[in-house]
Protein backbone atom coordinates (compact mmCIF):
# COMPACT_ATOMS: atom_id res chain seq x y z
CA UNK A 1 0.00 0.00 0.00
CA UNK A 2 0.78 3.35 -0.43
CA UNK A 3 1.78 5.83 2.34
CA UNK A 4 -0.32 8.92 1.84
CA UNK A 5 0.75 12.80 3.11
CA UNK A 6 -0.69 13.56 6.41
CA UNK A 7 -0.37 17.64 7.04
CA UNK A 8 -0.99 19.42 10.68
CA UNK A 9 -0.78 22.90 10.83
CA UNK A 10 -1.04 23.08 14.65
CA UNK A 11 -4.36 23.76 16.47
CA UNK A 12 -6.55 26.44 15.04
CA UNK A 13 -5.67 30.57 15.11
CA UNK A 14 -7.66 33.29 14.94
CA UNK A 15 -5.68 35.72 13.61
CA UNK A 16 -7.21 39.62 13.42
CA UNK A 17 -6.97 41.24 9.43
CA UNK A 18 -3.16 42.32 8.26
CA UNK A 19 -2.04 40.45 10.79
CA UNK A 20 0.87 37.78 9.92
CA UNK A 21 0.99 34.12 10.42
CA UNK A 22 4.22 32.15 9.95
CA UNK A 23 3.54 28.95 8.89
CA UNK A 24 6.58 26.26 8.78
CA UNK A 25 7.10 22.62 7.21
CA UNK A 26 9.16 20.25 8.05
CA UNK A 27 9.95 17.82 4.91
CA UNK A 28 9.90 14.24 6.00
CA UNK A 29 12.76 12.17 3.83
CA UNK A 30 11.49 9.46 1.78
CA UNK A 31 12.71 6.32 -0.02
CA UNK A 32 13.46 6.96 -3.43
CA UNK A 33 11.44 5.38 -5.99
CA UNK A 34 13.39 1.95 -6.68
CA UNK A 35 13.85 1.71 -11.07
CA UNK A 36 11.36 -0.95 -12.16
CA UNK A 37 9.78 -1.02 -15.40
CA UNK A 38 6.75 -3.26 -16.24
CA UNK A 39 6.99 -5.56 -18.93
CA UNK A 40 7.81 -4.05 -22.41
CA UNK A 41 6.29 -6.96 -24.15
CA UNK A 42 3.00 -7.04 -23.14
CA UNK A 43 -0.07 -5.31 -23.05
CA UNK A 44 -2.36 -3.99 -25.46
CA UNK A 45 -0.23 -3.05 -28.88
CA UNK A 46 -1.27 0.12 -30.32
CA UNK A 47 -1.00 0.23 -34.23
CA UNK A 48 -1.10 2.43 -37.28
CA UNK A 49 1.66 5.02 -35.90
CA UNK A 50 4.04 6.62 -38.40
CA UNK A 51 6.84 9.15 -38.43
CA UNK A 52 5.34 12.19 -35.84
CA UNK A 53 2.02 10.59 -35.11
CA UNK A 54 -0.72 10.78 -32.56
CA UNK A 55 -2.17 7.55 -31.97
CA UNK A 56 -6.09 6.61 -30.63
CA UNK A 57 -8.01 7.65 -27.68
CA UNK A 58 -6.42 5.15 -25.14
CA UNK A 59 -8.59 5.05 -21.70
CA UNK A 60 -6.86 4.76 -18.77
CA UNK A 61 -8.59 2.79 -16.35
CA UNK A 62 -9.15 5.56 -13.52
CA UNK A 63 -9.34 8.72 -13.05
CA UNK A 64 -6.16 10.82 -13.14
CA UNK A 65 -5.55 13.75 -11.56
CA UNK A 66 -2.98 15.65 -13.86
CA UNK A 67 -2.25 20.08 -13.41
CA UNK A 68 -5.75 20.56 -11.44
CA UNK A 69 -7.73 18.76 -13.93
CA UNK A 70 -9.26 15.05 -14.06
CA UNK A 71 -8.73 12.50 -16.90
CA UNK A 72 -9.80 8.88 -17.31
CA UNK A 73 -8.51 8.63 -20.88
CA UNK A 74 -5.46 10.16 -23.15
CA UNK A 75 -3.42 9.83 -26.59
CA UNK A 76 -0.37 8.42 -26.54
CA UNK A 77 2.54 10.08 -28.82
CA UNK A 78 4.64 8.28 -31.45
CA UNK A 79 7.56 10.96 -29.80
CA UNK A 80 7.32 9.30 -26.19
CA UNK A 81 5.12 11.54 -24.69
CA UNK A 82 1.09 11.40 -23.47
CA UNK A 83 -1.08 13.97 -23.68
CA UNK A 84 -4.77 14.77 -22.34
CA UNK A 85 -5.54 16.86 -25.18
CA UNK A 86 -8.11 13.91 -26.68
CA UNK A 87 -8.54 16.18 -29.93
CA UNK A 88 -4.80 15.58 -30.95
CA UNK A 89 -5.69 11.77 -31.75
CA UNK A 90 -4.95 10.49 -35.05
CA UNK A 91 -3.49 13.78 -35.66
CA UNK A 92 0.03 15.05 -36.61
CA UNK A 93 2.39 15.44 -33.31
CA UNK A 94 5.72 17.40 -34.03
CA UNK A 95 9.43 16.76 -32.68
CA UNK A 96 10.65 20.22 -32.92
CA UNK A 97 13.85 21.56 -31.06
CA UNK A 98 11.73 24.77 -29.47
CA UNK A 99 11.39 25.09 -25.95
CA UNK A 100 8.29 23.43 -24.09
CA UNK A 101 5.54 24.95 -23.86
CA UNK A 102 5.25 26.80 -26.97
CA UNK A 103 2.22 27.95 -28.47
CA UNK A 104 3.34 27.38 -32.23
CA UNK A 105 3.23 23.78 -30.75
CA UNK A 106 0.00 23.68 -28.93
CA UNK A 107 -0.01 19.41 -29.91
CA UNK A 108 2.46 19.06 -26.83
CA UNK A 109 0.50 21.16 -24.33
CA UNK A 110 -1.32 19.50 -21.53
CA UNK A 111 1.51 16.58 -22.03
CA UNK A 112 3.93 14.64 -19.87
CA UNK A 113 6.57 14.06 -21.72
CA UNK A 114 9.35 11.15 -20.93
CA UNK A 115 11.41 12.63 -22.73
CA UNK A 116 10.41 14.28 -25.79
CA UNK A 117 12.90 12.55 -28.57
CA UNK A 118 12.31 12.28 -32.82
CA UNK A 119 11.83 8.66 -32.98
CA UNK A 120 9.72 6.74 -35.64
CA UNK A 121 7.30 3.68 -34.44
CA UNK A 122 6.84 3.43 -38.90
CA UNK A 123 9.49 1.76 -38.98
CA UNK A 124 9.93 -0.98 -36.45
CA UNK A 125 9.62 -1.40 -32.55
CA UNK A 126 5.84 -1.34 -30.70
CA UNK A 127 4.12 0.87 -28.76
CA UNK A 128 1.56 -0.63 -26.17
CA UNK A 129 0.22 -0.28 -22.65
CA UNK A 130 -1.29 -2.02 -19.86
CA UNK A 131 -3.33 -1.73 -16.29
CA UNK A 132 -1.76 -2.90 -13.78
CA UNK A 133 -2.60 -3.63 -10.32
CA UNK A 134 -6.42 -3.45 -8.27
CA UNK A 135 -7.88 -0.02 -7.22
CA UNK A 136 -7.57 2.60 -5.43
CA UNK A 137 -3.87 1.80 -6.32
CA UNK A 138 -3.91 0.80 -10.35
CA UNK A 139 -1.57 2.26 -12.62
CA UNK A 140 -1.41 2.53 -16.51
CA UNK A 141 2.17 1.59 -17.81
CA UNK A 142 2.62 3.16 -21.64
CA UNK A 143 5.91 1.63 -23.53
CA UNK A 144 8.13 2.49 -26.30
CA UNK A 145 9.63 -0.60 -27.25
CA UNK A 146 12.56 -0.91 -29.67
CA UNK A 147 11.81 2.25 -31.86
CA UNK A 148 14.36 3.18 -34.35
CA UNK A 149 15.67 6.80 -33.86
CA UNK A 150 14.38 8.76 -36.74
CA UNK A 151 17.95 9.81 -38.31
CA UNK A 152 19.63 6.77 -36.89
CA UNK A 153 17.49 4.05 -37.52
CA UNK A 154 20.11 1.23 -36.09
CA UNK A 155 19.90 2.92 -32.67
CA UNK A 156 16.55 1.43 -31.10
CA UNK A 157 14.97 3.37 -28.24
CA UNK A 158 12.95 2.08 -24.92
CA UNK A 159 11.18 4.09 -22.51
CA UNK A 160 8.41 3.64 -20.12
CA UNK A 161 5.91 6.31 -18.74
CA UNK A 162 3.96 5.06 -15.51
CA UNK A 163 0.75 7.65 -14.44
CA UNK A 164 -0.15 6.06 -10.82
CA UNK A 165 -4.26 6.39 -9.13
CA UNK A 166 -4.57 7.99 -6.10
CA UNK A 167 -0.99 9.32 -5.40
CA UNK A 168 -1.23 11.16 -9.09
CA UNK A 169 2.68 10.00 -9.20
CA UNK A 170 4.39 10.12 -12.64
Amino acid sequence: SWAQPTIYAGPDTTICGGANLTLTATVVPQAPIAYAPDSYTTGTVVGGYSDDSHGPVIPIGFNFCYLGNTYNSLVISSNNYVTFNLPNANQFSPWVTTVVPNTANPEVLNAVMGPWQDINPGVGGTIRYQLYGTAPYRHISISWYQVPMFSCTGILYTSQIKLFETTGMI
